[in-house]
């Protein structure tokens, strides 16, 4: 089934043979063909794995993307699409990853206008790199320790409230992995004035809130007071808004490799919350009744941010359907 938003205005789907080229604003080509491919691939390894159902589910997402779009080329915007909603597919996981993204610019678009005088600063917590069977151990100390950082005294006193999204990496060449979080923190304005934590007071509170006197690196940066707002703010959102995980970092040359490690990254997060609102933004996400963005629906997935009229926004035509489905590798319609 494919879901969709409600387009009973919009003319009968068109076929024209044309392989699908979905730009964005910027006219950067959305990467729908890549997730795609991954997608299979991922689909592959969950077969060899034995999991024929979770790798059926995969390897049919995206087959068919609805789109509305302007006859005179101004706009495209995805409206239907049969997604699986699997954690690690790639197709669905840019898909969070978007909503995720703008769930993070609103939020701290919000904050920043109920205290104009607050500071964002970037936060990328880590602990060592661990081999397959410990992913998840490792995790557990990672969330663990970013709550006891969250209480510590001094910190506690200049954030206001916070976005942590955990990503995790594999390495090639050593074979293990590596969990970190992004975090976005929103400090009051006291913060680059008299509270301030500099860099090495920042990996002294991370060694004793994640029990591990061994952490030697803790990246803290500022977002600079002309990035608030706009692009900079999307900016900062994209930053810590990606996706746990990749399909490009977790498929390998070799099919049985690529098998391990999507067991591994399976079986380590699950039933994890791997993205999470704190303090003052929790309270607006809710204010704004916002999705879970973790277990979002198809339709919420299709619809991230757009518009939902029938018109183009440039020219006021009316929007036309085209259906692309996959075939021999690429999307036609």
């Amino acid at each position: 089934m494919v879901a969709g938003t409600t387009v009973s205005r919009l003319a009968r789907p068109k076929s024209t043979g044309e392989v699908l080229g979905d730009r964005r604003k910027n006219g950067k080509l959305r990467s729908w063909k890549r997730y795609k491919v991954e997608s299979l691939q991922i689909a592959e390894a969950y077969r060899l794995l034995g999991e024929d159902a979770r790798a059926n589910c995969v390897a049919d997402c995206g087959s068919r993307l609805e789109f509305a779009e302007c006859p005179n080329g101004h706009q495209r915007k995805l409206i239907g699409a049969n997604f699986c909603r699997s954690r690690l597919c790639s197709m669905c996981a840019s898909r969070r990853a978007l909503l995720i993204g703008l769930q993070v610019r609103r939020t701290f678009h919000d904050a920043l206008t109920r205290i104009p005088d607050a500071r964002l600063i970037f936060l990328t917590l880590t602990v060592p790199n661990v081999r397959g069977e410990h992913l998840g151990s490792a995790t557990t100390d990672l969330y663990g320790g970013f709550q006891r950082l969250w209480r510590t005294a001094a910190v506690k006193g200049i954030a206001l409230g916070y976005f942590r999204g955990l990503e995790v990496t594999y390495n090639r060449t050593r074979g293990d992995f590596h969990p970190h979080l992004h975090v976005l923190v929103f400090v009051s304005g006291e913060y680059f004035r008299d509270r301030y934590i500099n860099r090495q007071q920042w990996i002294e509170y991370w060694r004793r809130a994640v029990k591990n006197p061994s952490i030697t690196q803790v990246d803290v940066r500022a977002v600079k007071p002309k990035m608030i707002g706009g692009d900079r703010l999307a900016g900062a959102a994209a930053e810590v808004s990606k996706y746990a995980v990749t399909g490009k970092n977790m498929i390998q040359s070799d099919p049985a490799e690529t098998a391990l490690v999507v067991a591994h990254i399976h079986a380590g997060l699950r039933g994890r919350r791997l993205a999470q609102f704190g303090g003052l933004l929790s309270k607006i996400k809710k204010e704004l009744k916002m999705t879970d963005a973790e277990s979002a629906s198809s339709r919420e997935l299709i619809s991230v941010g757009d518009d939902p009229s029938c018109r183009c926004l440039t020219c006021n035509a009316h929007l036309e359907r085209h259906v692309f489905c996959w075939l021999n590798g690429d999307y036609v319609g």
